[in-house]
């Protein structure tokens, strides 16, 4: 089940949530770690399943859908040099960094028809950002 769908002008975005206490780490090859252990379901793999949903739903035309998975009770910490290893996976108070720094790639229509599509096929609708200047 999907927590949060984001539609904007970077595209479609799956926002996985997980309230883990602890301390999760990632290694210099992207596997996740909680309190030093293996993940029993990997939030990759989660994150992973649910964009490929949401793609399918929007059909061959569509942008990429991307994912984040944001821990909302957990503190991250990186193993490596690698911080890339790292992209996608934020805590719940930098949340919102990751779509300012999104590049804008869908137009204000492809937006709006992305928001429909998803109403459609999940029955709810998705959390929309229109671009600046849009007054829909």
């Amino acid at each position: 089940m999907i927590d949060f769908l984001a539609i904007g002008p970077s595209g479609a975005c799956v926002i996985v949530v997980r309230d883990e206490e602890g301390e999760v780490t990632a290694d210099e090859y992207g596997t996740l770690y909680l309190n030093h252990r293996c993940f029993k379901d990997d939030p990759r793999d989660q994150a992973s399943e649910l964009c490929d949903d949401v793609d399918a739903k929007l059909g061959s035309g569509s942008k990429r859908v991307q994912n984040i998975i944001c821990f909302t009770r957990a503190k991250l910490f990186y193993l490596g040099e690698d911080q890339d290893v790292l992209k996608g996976i934020s805590p719940v108070w930098d949340l919102s960094l990751a779509f300012a720094e999104a590049p804008e790639e869908c137009s204000i229509g492809e937006v709006y028809e992305m928001a429909s599509q998803i109403r459609k096929a999940y029955g709810r609708p998705p959390f929309v950002r229109p671009a600046k200047g849009d007054v829909r």
